[in-house]
């Protein structure tokens, strides 16, 4: 799934941050609520492998396919 979009909402410790992730194979989007080191660690175009439930960046998903 690719992270397609991230979003956050409120303020200081208020805060909520969420990814809208996009499959590979079908145009289904899920929303995802993460935790702000998450967030703030991975951008829109990253993965995340729903089987093992895990984001990789961009570099990390083309060293694991090889």
């Amino acid at each position: 799934m690719i992270i397609a979009n991230k979003t956050k909402r409120g303020f200081w410790f208020f805060a909520k941050y969420k990814f809208y992730l996009v499959s590979d194979n079908s145009d289904s989007l899920i929303v995802m609520k993460v935790d702000k080191k998450t967030w703030l660690k991975f951008n829109t175009g990253d993965y995340f492998d729903d089987h093992y439930h895990q984001f990789y960046t961009k570099e990390q998903a083309s060293v694991n396919v090889k």
